[in-house]
């Protein structure tokens, strides 16, 4: 970074746009809801205990355990294993928030080298809030540190053709190779300088070496050539599979289910895109041919993955920057020019602008940009209470489980115990397992019954928000309409189901959840301080079948943080999900002001033109659920009241 741009207004700017970063990085960590971790760490452990059959098997699985894996993020799992071993939880959350801090000062560095402070401080608050979907701890924040390795190392030979550090990037991607499968975009950001610096005779020789050392570096791995199918597979897999993870959803599937208030990145980054295509009109002399190329690039993957918007957060710093910078510089010199005597006081009004609203979006942050997590380092209250549970009273398997939670289960329970299911879905279970055997007995009891002969299930371990089709009617039946199962935990992430057999009968006893104590149970959640416990609890009680008992809760949530306005719509779904006495003109009331709050999803529409429709004002009904079609034209239930209401003859 060139410290000769720094004074102390432009250090007081910088530190407070990393504080603003790091604030958002440093959230708690939902262990049962925290995607790969658990397993990337069981990965580790079973490999530093030198089982390398975790490389190539899913070991973890007793239902398809054979089939075939590629663990292409196998030494992230070392990693993290060793620090959470040496520092624990806490160390690692610190760890992240060091890595990626330390990515996004190269990046810094980068766009300083071809803009000026000002601006890029500028345009690094919006790249850090579309960065911002992406800080989970995961493999792939080894990426976002590599990336910016990358960039930082080319842009220094661009300025300076005479060095040889460029040639670090080889043994850095034969590091990268190992830790994440983003490991090959270390290969196009060479080849894409490399097209651009085609004509330079001086630099043409060492980036042609440079890539041939990085494309060879890519095969130090433990899947030799394999690893450039496999960039390929990762791409393709999910098209056609019958499930899979929300970050493989694009920008339009997303917003089927949500909305831009909801998520302050999906927000910014319609804009901040438009301005990088904008951007490259005035830079078109300099021809920019690498910057385009990376731009256009992380634009689409931005827009066709959820995982891929931090690609573009990065990129859009340098490139936005370097090419606004003529534009800014120009403008800069007419005011000086044209206003002599107020530009220095413009210019330091606008400085100071900056450094409040640094400031201001810094104190946004750690009072908690988003509902979905939790400043501070460490775990969530809960994080290991589930497994704390099946460890102390030493229930045994066969576990069924759903996939969200079987990473947590192979980081707690491995090697004593293997899971169902976990949410590798295509990288670890044929498509059949999932189509034939996992869906159909969620809904079909006869499948289910088939499956508890084969698999002679002992309990039932669910993720408490598990969004599959049929998840909460599958649950509700194992509770209420079957003498096999009992009902003996609850957390804000985890319930589980203990098999009804003389073995289980005293765990039974002892913990059993009835209609009738239920409440009593969740008591510390009910009157909790925190807003997701009590949620939780409002959500558990609509899990098993009690809406009149939740919809109190999220009342109260929503006086008590009026913030979370998004629990109309859940307590307008509510209403109209009880058996009896549901009151549709209520639920119009909840849902009208859900919409009228921001949350116009396809799901807000669809559910108010079903309570329209319950209330006799078709005409209502018709425009509400058109206007969920229009947003998710794969709403079924919307589509179907719609042919419904068009086929009833109109009075």
């Amino acid at each position: 970074m060139d410290f000769g741009k720094f004074n102390s207004a432009t250090t007081l700017v910088f530190v407070l746009i990393l504080a603003f970063y790091g604030s958002l990085l440093l959230h708690k960590i939902d262990l049962p809801a925290a995607d790969d971790l658990p397993r990337h760490i069981q990965n580790g452990a079973t490999l530093l205990h030198g089982d390398t059959d975790v490389l190539y098997k899913n070991l973890y699985a007793y239902t398809e355990g054979n089939y075939p894996v590629t663990n292409h993020h196998w030494l992230s799992g070392v990693i993290f294993y060793v620090l959470q071993q040496l520092i624990g939880f806490d160390g690692l959350v610190l760890f992240k928030v060091i890595l990626l801090l330390a990515a996004f000062c190269l990046l810094f560095a980068v766009a300083l080298k071809k803009a000026d402070f000002w601006l890029v401080a500028v345009v690094a608050v919006p790249s850090i809030l579309v960065l911002r979907e992406r800080t989970g701890l995961r493999p792939e924040i080894f990426s976002y540190f590599f990336i910016a390795i990358f960039l930082y190392l080319l842009s220094d030979l661009e300025e300076h053709p005479e060095h040889k550090r460029i040639f670090w990037l080889v043994p850095l991607q034969m590091v990268w190779v190992n830790l994440h499968i983003f490991s090959c975009i270390g290969i196009a950001l060479v080849a894409g300088f490399l097209l651009e610096k085609i004509r330079d005779r001086i630099l043409i020789r060492k980036l042609s070496l440079l890539l041939v050392g990085v494309a060879g570096a890519t095969l130090i791995n433990p899947y030799g050539i394999k690893i450039f199918y496999v960039f390929y597979w990762s791409i393709t897999a999910y098209k056609n599979f019958v499930v899979g993870t929300m970050e493989e959803y694009s920008v339009p599937e997303f917003l089927r289910f949500s909305t831009p208030a909801e998520d302050v990145s999906v927000t910014v980054l319609r804009p901040m895109a438009l301005l990088m295509l904008v951007s490259f009109i005035p830079a078109l002399k300099k021809k920019p041919i690498f910057y385009f190329l990376a731009g256009m690039s992380t634009i689409v993957i931005a827009f066709s993955r959820l995982r891929g918007f931090a690609f573009f957060g990065m990129m859009a710093l340098p490139i936005i920057s370097a090419n606004l910078n003529g534009p800014y510089v120009w403008a800069r010199e007419e005011i000086k020019r044209r206003w002599a005597s107020s530009g220095s006081a413009l210019g330091a009004f606008l400085q100071a602008a900056l450094v409040l609203c640094s400031a201001y979006l810094l104190v946004i942050a750690v009072h908690g940009i988003s509902r979905y997590t939790e400043f501070g380092i460490g775990l969530t209250s809960f994080s290991t209470s589930s497994s704390a549970f099946l460890k102390d009273t030493n229930i045994d398997g066969p576990i069924f489980n759903d996939p969200d939670i079987g990473s947590y289960l192979i980081g707690s329970l491995y090697p004593q115990e293997k899971v169902f299911v976990d949410n590798r879905f295509a990288d670890a279970y044929s498509a059949s397992f999932f189509k034939d055997t996992y869906l159909p007995l969620l809904s079909d009891d006869t499948k289910w019954q088939e499956a508890l002969k084969r698999y002679d299930f002992n309990v039932i371990v669910v993720y408490l928000y598990d969004e599959t089709e049929n998840f909460r009617a599958f649950i509700r039946r194992r509770i209420y309409d079957s003498d096999d199962w009992s009902f003996v935990y609850l957390d804000p992430y985890a319930l589980i189901l203990l098999r009804n057999t003389a073995a289980n009968r005293e765990t039974i006893q002892k913990f059993a959840i009835t209609p009738g104590n239920i409440r009593q149970k969740m008591e510390n959640l009910i009157h909790s301080d925190n807003p997701r416990e009590q949620i939780a609890a409002a959500d558990i009680f609509n899990v098993v079948g009690m809406p009149d008992e939740a919809l109190p809760i999220f009342s109260n949530v929503i006086q008590r943080w009026p913030e979370r306005n998004n629990l109309w719509v859940v307590m307008g779904q509510t209403e109209l999900s009880k058996t009896e006495s549901a009151n549709p003109a209520l639920a119009l009331t909840y849902l009208k002001k859900g919409i009228d709050s921001g949350y116009k999803t396809a799901q807000a529409y669809a559910l108010l033109g079903l309570a329209y429709s319950q209330v006799g004002e078709k005409e209502k009904a018709r425009t509400s659920l058109e206007q969920a079609l229009e947003l998710d034209p794969q709403r079924n239930d919307a589509r179907e009241l719609l042919d419904r209401i068009k086929r009833e003859p109109s009075l």
